[in-house]
């Protein structure tokens, strides 16, 4: 049940921020496009290479996904701000 419902997060997390990257691209919001296609993309990584032993693999992975998730909120402080 728990690998289920772990599955389900991580393919929700990397089709949601492929959707909302797409939804962004359209309305002409080229860096949080951006920003959401990062997060898509480490979670799409940690999904396919979860089982990897690689030690660089993994710290990549986890780096991709703290990059997005930083420079959203970096993103949303800074329009915040304005």
């Amino acid at each position: 049940m728990y690998k289920l419902f772990k599955n389900i997060i991580i393919y929700g997390f990397c089709i949601g921020g492929l959707a909302l990257s797409i939804y962004f691209k359209d309305i002409g919001n080229n860096l949080l496009a951006l920003i959401f296609l990062i997060i898509s993309v480490g979670y799409f990584m940690s999904a396919v290479f979860r089982k990897s032993q690689n030690k660089v693999l993994n710290f990549v992975i986890d780096l991709t996904i703290i990059t997005g998730f930083t420079c959203l909120i970096s993103y949303i402080l800074i329009d915040l701000l304005r």
